[in-house]
């Protein structure tokens, strides 16, 4: 068995989007010491709002990795993500205008509950 799994192993070459998926969602696996607040928000409020301190984000492509999760947004919504992937925040009118994104919004909603983002100020 070992030398059947080995055999395998040395044949076979990942496609480079695997890999890639594969380490955005490692690079940005929180540490087993973080620990989220959650929200209990019923929906996004027109404020600022703040990736959270413990959270990891960073985008690749067209995909955002978030603590360990992938998305592929819209192109408007991945724009609005990779902005607040670069300034870990997004202005008042942002998260307006990311309020009337059906594609977009639930996710924030979604991240705002689970604490990994919050309103700033709070």
């Amino acid at each position: 068995m070992a030398r059947t799994l080995g055999q395998w192993l040395r044949g076979w070459q990942p496609p480079g989007a695997l890999i890639e998926r594969f380490l955005g969602c490692w690079l940005t696996e929180p540490g087993a010491n973080a620990w989220f607040e959650a929200d209990d928000a019923r929906r996004l409020r027109s404020a600022p709002i703040a990736v959270d301190r413990r959270s990891r984000i960073l985008y690749r492509g067209k995909i955002i990795f978030l603590n360990g999760e992938a998305i592929e947004p819209a192109p408007g919504g991945f724009a609005t993500l990779a902005r607040l992937a670069d300034r870990r925040m997004l202005t008042t009118a942002e998260v307006g205008k990311a309020r009337t994104d059906p594609s977009l919004a639930p996710k924030l909603l979604e991240w705002l509950k689970a604490g990994w983002i919050e309103h700033a100020g709070k």
